[in-house]
């Protein structure tokens, strides 16, 4: 909820997804403030979902960049 009020996005409706284990969210912090939520994508892997900074405004491409590089590690799919 605080990460909704302090990035003005509605993160906290996914309060079910992510108690099922369906997705993740994460505060990003390095290069802009954003919200990331991440789900598995169809090939098993775990991937951006989204990536918006305040209100639900899509993060600039060097910040995916960035994401994406940190999520490669965790891709080994199903």
């Amino acid at each position: 909820m605080a990460e909704g009020r302090d990035q003005k996005n509605c993160v906290a409706s996914y309060t079910a997804d992510v108690v099922a284990g369906n997705c993740y969210i994460y505060r990003v912090l390095h290069l802009c403030r954003a919200t990331l939520c991440i789900r598995r994508q169809s090939d098993g892997n775990w991937g951006i979902s989204e990536l918006e900074v305040s209100c639900n405004r899509k993060a600039d491409a060097i910040t995916r960049e960035y994401v994406n590089a940190w999520l490669e590690p965790y891709r080994l799919g199903i």
